[in-house]
């Protein structure tokens, strides 16, 4: 099941934080731009 995202929380260097629910420590995903885009890897999972 894909998820879709459109909205990045905080960028910092190469870093992105964005809010998420359902997701597990090392899953990929991409990341768009009006640039292109990248791959992304989940590093750090955070409870609120």
């Amino acid at each position: 099941m894909h998820k879709v995202y459109h909205r990045i929380e905080q960028i910092s260097g190469n870093v992105i934080t964005v809010l998420a629910e359902g997701v597990a420590n090392g899953e990929l995903a991409q990341v768009g731009g009006t640039l292109g885009g990248s791959l992304a890897q989940v590093i750090r999972l955070e409870d609120e």
